[in-house]
């Protein structure tokens, strides 16, 4: 390539290049890489400060980075250099030590575009993350107690996945205790496993470590949630062998995961009849679960920490249904995402997405404004009791739903909010189907809780007339980048 058309190409020249370089650098693996003293202390102050210091490494020609391999420092010497774009060179066998070393260096840019890039992978597909891998590794390499907004960024990813469906080999016991302890008593985090679940899949994960036998023998007596109906199966006594012989050993590894586990949000009949007879948790611990249990109002006690978190991996559920529609609105596209109104709907109609939020559970939606009516559009939750489509939903009693003038209306009854919406907006509804409550977004800025004591069963709801245009999708729709 010709020299001296592009700065980043010909900087790209320099790197472990010994011909232009007056320094080695000795790795963890120990490979020799090549660099610039000038450039890496132009663009580093912890380089600058290394190696323009007045001490030896000043006047040396050679540094050690014992703690750095040779693949990722490359990488970094390369960012340095020119900036390079790191979609090119991110791998899952790398990020971790890679985010280590733009943090050790404080390099920045560096950190926060792998954390960007991270961010979008991880949303992208929950079912297939590889979130709980990844935090393994990163509280092996880094302090899991640290401020460290990557560590932060998994714990977050990994909350929204139900522990039931990762497997030990992908989630060590250290990383379920992260997990765990950041997550205790925070209100604001979404988390999708209930907290029976999360006992049992700690108990099972310790045990497995000790005795293959005997976790499939706590299997048999800690039977999952789904299986769990009406009156728990009552267990006298556990006493098979094989789970006896380690009880003690397995209770001596679990107590460190025992202080972080909410007990008093696990339904009672399952602690008496399922989690006591284990013979795991203390007497006098147990009862004091009790008393916090009896104090409490159960009917407004989440079984599951934080925010319940449900995950609609199927994006064909944020689909308008052509079979709950006004007579005059037409779901226009092949993916029926968006909805129109013909020339004739001069008053509004309405027409309701596909997916169905019953009982518990957090779930979020965009509702893009394409095209304005000359009415009020609105946006929100339906339940289908006796519900007209040939109507708006703000003058039903079973329509809770935001208008564009800025309004919330249940049955005609307006509460005025601060913000209204017109074309290009994207409305967010945030709808927590365990404390019954609905919250509205308008382009990202929250507008607080509109609605709450919901019915147990709601679907979202469009109302809108000619020349109206609206489209329906998933939250936040992301930027793919893959990983190797």
């Amino acid at each position: 390539m010709t020299r001296g058309i592009s700065l980043s190409q010909d900087l790209k020249l320099l790197v472990n290049n010994q011909r232009y370089s007056d320094i080695e650098i000795l790795c963890e693996d120990g490979v020799k890489l090549y660099a610039n003293r000038a450039l890496l202390a132009a663009r580093s102050e912890i380089f600058d400060g290394l190696l323009y210091n007045g001490m030896r490494e000043s006047f040396d020609n050679k540094i050690s980075f014992p703690e750095i391999s040779s693949s990722v420092m490359e990488i970094v010497l390369e960012f340095l250099y020119t900036g390079c774009d790191l979609k090119d060179y991110l791998t899952h066998d790398n990020i971790i030590e890679l985010y280590h070393a733009a943090d050790y260096f404080q390099m920045f840019d560096l950190r926060n575009s792998i954390i960007k890039i991270v961010d979008d992978i991880l949303n992208t597909n929950l079912k297939q993350s590889c979130a709980p891998e990844l935090l393994t590794r990163a509280i092996t390499k880094m302090s899991a107690s640290a401020d460290c907004e990557f560590i932060d960024l998994l714990i977050e990813s990994v909350a929204k996945i139900n522990l039931e469906s990762i497997g030990f080999d992908r989630f060590s016991l250290k990383a379920l205790l992260c997990l765990l302890s950041h997550t205790q008593n925070n209100k604001m985090i979404p988390f999708a496993t209930p907290e029976y679940t999360v006992f049992r899949y700690s108990l099972i994960r310790v045990t497995d470590q000790i005795s293959k036998d005997a976790s499939s023998i706590l299997e048999i007596y800690l039977p999952p949630l789904s299986k769990i109906s009406g009156h728990p199966i009552q267990v006298d006594t556990v006493d098979d062998p094989k789970f006896v012989e380690i009880r003690s050993e397995i209770i001596q590894m679990f107590t460190p995961l025992f202080e972080y586990i909410e007990f008093w949000r696990i339904d009672a009949k399952i602690l008496h009849y399922i989690i006591e007879p284990l013979e795991i948790i203390p007497k006098d611990i147990m009862f004091e679960i009790y008393r916090t249990i009896a104090k409490l109002n159960k009917s407004q006690t989440p079984d599951t920490r934080g925010i319940p978190y449900i995950y609609i991996e199927d994006s064909a559920e944020y689909v308008w249904d052509m079979n709950f529609c006004g007579s005059q609105l037409i779901v226009e596209d092949v993916e029926k995402t968006i909805v129109t109104a013909i020339p004739e709907c001069t008053n509004n109609q309405s027409v309701r997405a596909k997916i169905a939020m019953i009982d518990r559970g957090q779930y979020e939606w965009d509702v893009i404004i394409e095209s304005m009516c000359d009415n009020n559009i609105w946006v929100g939750v339906m339940s289908e009791e006796n519900f007209d489509y040939n109507k708006s939903a703000c003058d039903q009693p079973n329509g809770w739903v935001y208008g564009s003038q800025g309004v919330y209306t249940n049955n005609n009854i307006n509460i005025k909010c601060d913000t209204s919406f017109s074309v290009g907006d994207r409305i967010t509804v945030h709808l927590n189907m365990n404390n019954k409550t609905c919250v509205f977004s308008v382009n990202g800025k929250i507008q607080g809780t509109a609605w709450s004591n919901l019915p147990s069963k709601l679907y979202p709801i469009v109302s809108f007339s000619h020349p109206g245009r609206i489209r329906i999708q998933p939250p936040q729709p992301r930027e793919i980048y893959e990983l190797d």
